[in-house]
């Protein structure tokens, strides 16, 4: 039994957004978008900033569930730079140098 085979036009870019309709749902689209992403933008800085929380509170707040890989991972992560005395007291990396050394030289390079 033969398949029926299928014609598929190209359509060029600009015929798409001759439509009205097409437009109107595309910027819509974007404003969305860029809105969810400046939402986001928000939400982690608030918690970064304002409430100086870590890692695993933004994944927290950003994922919805406590235990997403994420949030494990930044916690292996900090506990590896709290062993090996890297830290800061709310698990962000010291910027301190060590006296003598190139100021832009983080501890955390060695």
């Amino acid at each position: 039994m033969a398949e029926p085979q299928t014609v598929v036009q190209s359509i060029a870019p600009r015929a798409v957004f001759a439509q009205a309709p097409f437009r109107t749902l595309w910027v819509a689209q974007f404003i969305s978008i860029f809105g969810d992403f400046l939402a986001l933008f928000g939400v982690i800085s608030l918690i970064t900033f304002r409430l100086h929380g870590r890692a695993s509170d933004v994944t927290t707040a950003v994922d919805g569930s406590p235990d997403s890989e994420l949030q494990r991972e930044s916690e292996r992560q900090i506990e590896r730079h709290r062993e090996r005395g890297l830290t800061g007291k709310h698990g962000e990396p010291e910027t301190r140098v060590r006296h003598g050394d190139d100021p832009g030289a983080r501890l955390d390079a060695e």
